[in-house]
């Protein structure tokens, strides 16, 4: 009866918990490396200004530009 138990060591709402604090931490890395990839890309190989990556009005002439 003991090994039946044994699954149950944690709680469920311990167990669903870290679960969605293993994925929100995945997002927040992938949110990360996707921010240093666009610095990166637009900065060393785009011979650009880094902080212009965040600028709306670089995103919008890229929008129009794929138009």
């Amino acid at each position: 009866m003991t090994e039946k138990l044994n699954y149950l060591k944690y709680p469920l709402l311990k167990q669903v918990m870290k679960g969605l604090l293993k994925v929100l931490l995945l997002i927040i890395l992938l949110v990360i490396v996707f921010i240093i990839g666009l610095v990166i890309g637009y900065a060393v190989l785009g011979d650009g200004n880094y902080w212009e990556v965040f600028n709306q009005d670089t995103w919008l002439h890229l929008l129009t530009f794929i138009e």
